[in-house]
């Protein structure tokens, strides 16, 4: 068996400056168009593992000759890429060789619900209001489970390359695509272009992200992204209002344009905030007309009573102090105690309790209840 691709996915010494994403979106016939002489390229350059005779060992083999193919690629003259481009035959923009593509799918070291901010006792605060955040994700509505389900459960950090984002303070959210697909240079979801640019073909659609200004305020933005890695969507929620999002978007599997117009998760005023998109595709936050903020430097606990207060829960979200401590315990054993003692950005998230086990967790608490009062 082959051995994994070694962690982190780092391209070492960073992303060359010469490997840029496409500057404008394309649809897929244009991207077909635009790859064909790459997919060229790629197949007479690619050389397999059992003709250069690699060992199984070495699980980087791929990757390495992957992310010299697109620096090769980028760094070449027009003139040498036309030469392919007028030569190629009429394919698929993703059409790889099936060596090229081998151990894609152990790429994915980007979690599912992603904190732009960076994390770790090294940045007390951000942690602190992380593990908040997540707790505040959780069903806490009077049913178990995660708001985003599987989604919520794969969380943490963006983990930037320091040699291609030198300060983690400036992660922006079309750092997203670029760490997480380029970086391995994964032939699974990029492409290139005749012009040497790189264009995103995977994965784009519902990110589930926490900006600098989320983590401060309790929201979690949902960002659909285009091709060439800008975004082209979003939507904005009160993390303990994601559920009715997450079950539009992958159970009823309704685009996130018809989730934000039919204002799913709630209105703005229950939000607090709304979020739209400047001319440059930069995200702008709008005051809405309410008076209230979520306070992430309360208690857990305090945060929620005082959104109950503001009516900035869901309709049928019926939960009270003692329902949430008593869910909160089941979700993070032992944070509650932390938070008290003012140590919470300590909180070791291994001792999260995967959400499709808590109702089980829940259960058996209530079946011992009432055994012990027979």
């Amino acid at each position: 068996m082959v051995a994994p691709p070694s962690r982190p996915f780092h391209w070492p010494g960073g992303i060359p400056p010469e490997i840029k994403a496409n500057a404008n979106d394309v649809t897929i016939q244009q991207a077909n168009e635009e790859a064909k002489g790459w997919l060229l390229f790629v197949e007479e350059q690619w050389v397999s593992r059992a003709n250069a005779n690699v060992s199984d060992e070495d699980g980087d083999y791929e990757v390495r000759q992957r992310r010299a193919l697109v620096e090769s690629w980028a760094k070449a003259s027009q003139e040498f890429r036309d030469s392919y481009h007028q030569r190629a035959p009429a394919r698929n923009a993703m059409d790889y060789p099936s060596d090229a593509v081998r151990n894609a799918h152990l790429y994915y070291d980007t979690p599912s619900f992603v904190c732009l901010p960076p994390l770790g006792l090294s940045f007390p605060s951000n942690q602190s209001k992380w593990i908040k955040l997540y707790i505040l994700s959780c069903r806490l509505d009077g049913e178990m489970d995660h708001c985003m389900q599987s989604h919520g459960a794969r969380h943490g950090s963006l983990d930037p390359n320091p040699a291609t984002i030198s300060d983690p303070t400036k992660v922006q959210i079309t750092d997203v695509l670029p760490r997480a697909f380029l970086e391995m240079a994964n032939f699974a979801h990029i492409t290139m272009t005749r012009q040497g640019t790189v264009l995103f073909m995977g994965f784009l659609w519902h990110w589930f992200l926490v900006t600098d200004d989320d983590l401060n305020t309790g929201h979690i933005t949902v960002v659909d992204f285009k091709r060439n890695g800008q975004i082209d969507q979003c939507l904005r929620r009160r993390a303990f209002n994601m559920w009715p999002v997450y079950l539009d978007l992958f159970t009823g599997n309704r685009p996130l344009i018809h989730v934000i117009d039919d204002r799913i998760g709630g209105s703005q005023r229950m939000n607090s905030e709304y979020v739209t998109l400047t001319s440059s595709g930069m995200l702008a936050y709008m005051m809405a007309n309410f008076d209230g903020s979520l306070d992430m430097n309360l208690p857990v606990i305090d945060i929620l009573e005082g959104a109950k207060a503001r009516g900035e829960f869901l309709d049928r979200f019926d939960g009270a102090r003692d329902g949430w401590t008593e869910d909160i315990e089941i979700y993070a054993p032992g944070y509650l105690e932390m938070e008290a003692a003012g140590r919470e950005a300590e909180y070791d998230h291994a001792r999260l309790i995967d959400p499709e086990d808590a109702y089980d967790i829940r259960s058996a608490l209530y079946r011992a209840q009432i055994l012990s009062e027979l």
